[in-house]
């Protein structure tokens, strides 16, 4: 009996480094892959061919759990190493209270963690999103533009929207985004 589990368990480990190493020599070879579009509306789970990838690019900042955040880059940094919202940000109904009934806020202070709901689809359906606002201009946001970041905490999705949720982009990492799509037509990349 002793013989039959040590000669399993060995030709268990001889699986695993075959496994490692057939593994190494594809992704020393996955750059080459083509990028095709989907229609999110219908993504399926097959095997994902992108030439993008996850992973930072330059140096990426040491951020402060407690500072105060608005670029596109910092803020999706800031959702995937803390998963939530820099403490600068608040809801749009606890703004507009303030607005309302003229309680100064900090300059710094910006709108987001309102619900995205995707209801056209634009996104792959795999949660619920939150929207925040970035590159706002104006005393505490007030001039709130067109950039958007939707973002699903709990396993760092963010996405970013310059146009106000007409073309999106996803974030790879520290100053690197996806591929540009149009609303519904989200491109599938391997992470």
């Amino acid at each position: 009996m002793k013989r039959i589990k040590m000669l399993l368990m060995a030709m268990f480990a001889i699986s695993l480094i075959s496994c490692n190493q057939n593994n190494s020599q594809k992704s020393e070879n996955s750059f080459s892959f083509s990028v095709s579009i989907q229609s999110t509306k219908s993504i399926s789970n097959t095997a994902c061919n992108s030439s993008y990838h996850y992973g930072n690019i330059g140096n990426v900042p040491t951020l402060d759990e407690n500072g105060f955040y608005n670029t596109k880059e910092d803020v999706a940094l800031y959702i995937v190493t803390f998963h939530k919202l820099p403490s600068n940000y608040i809801d749009k109904s606890l703004y507009n209270y303030r607005v309302n009934n003229n309680i100064d806020m900090p300059p710094e202070t910006r709108i987001g963690g309102d619900t995205y709901f995707n209801s056209d689809g634009d996104l792959p359906n795999i949660g619920g999103y939150k929207e925040v606002d970035v590159d706002a201009s104006g005393p505490s946001g007030s001039q709130r533009g067109t950039h958007r970041l939707c973002y699903i905490t709990y396993n760092n999705t963010v996405f970013y929207t310059y146009d106000h949720y007409d073309h999106w982009q996803e974030y790879l990492g520290y100053k690197n985004w996806g591929p540009t799509f149009s609303s519904g037509n989200y491109y599938p990349i391997c992470k």
